[in-house]
């Protein structure tokens, strides 16, 4: 899902239309300015992939694609993941994403 919608709104979107399952739990990465705390927040999240759902905000995602081995890991990390969630993004990143 991609939205420019704040965290909370995104959350409770992503639970009305069934994209969080009530098994799932959320793993948020928000407000990430720098890279070695989000490369360290996404390794976590890599073993996360099956069991939780993956909320990140615009912020950390502008941060995500300045770095191209960051961005290389994150979208093959996400790949693996059964729900994303990008909120507080711009268009032209739902248009890096998508």
């Amino acid at each position: 899902m991609l939205t420019g919608d704040k965290i909370e709104t995104a959350k409770c979107i992503a639970i009305s239309t069934g994209l969080k399952t009530r098994n799932e739990e959320i793993k948020v990465i928000a407000a990430e300015t720098e890279a070695h705390s989000i490369e360290r927040e996404i390794n976590d999240y890599e073993h996360l992939t099956s069991t939780h759902m993956l909320m990140i905000d615009g912020t950390t995602l502008s941060v995500i694609t300045a770095n191209e081995s960051l961005c290389q890991k994150f979208f093959n990390v996400t790949l693996q993941a059964k729900t994303v969630c990008v909120c507080r993004c711009s268009p032209t990143q739902k248009a890096i994403v998508a």
